[in-house]
């Protein structure tokens, strides 16, 4: 899957250049309304064979890969120094942990997502009398 960007070559230029995977792949006019350029983007990535949909799951697992980044920098710049005073340390590692739980949380989502929710399966596959003692 190719990785794209977008780069302004300077603010007076009315173009911008798109990437794929590190290389230029060509330029497209800018109207100044994101939503409309990044449409423009779309359809000559489309046009050029280098444009792929990004599913649900992928979607849901770079997000869980963002926050597991998010709680690794915290944690390595804030949490392994020297203990500092005040609350900026205690808020640092609660949102090391807030990050941390949101990427395992997302991954999961994500594995469920493809996979479906076996617990619920094997709940309604047990017979009528373990359902009411569980």
């Amino acid at each position: 899957m190719a990785k794209v960007r977008l780069g302004m070559d300077n603010s007076q230029s009315r173009t911008t250049t798109l990437y794929a995977n590190g290389i230029i792949v060509g330029e497209v006019e800018v109207t100044g309304d994101t939503a409309k350029d990044m449409e423009v983007a779309r359809q000559f990535l489309r046009n050029k064979g280098l444009y792929k949909e990004t599913t649900l799951v992928q979607a849901m697992f770079r997000q869980a890969v963002s926050f597991a980044t998010t709680a690794a920098h915290l944690h390595r710049t804030d949490l392994l120094k020297a203990p500092g005073t005040g609350s900026a340390l205690h808020l640092r590692g609660q949102q090391c942990v807030q990050h941390r739980a949101l990427s395992e949380d997302t991954w999961a989502d994500s594995q469920q997502t493809t996979q479906g929710h076996e617990l619920l399966n094997l709940f309604e596959s047990l017979p009528v009398e373990a359902h009411q003692s569980i």
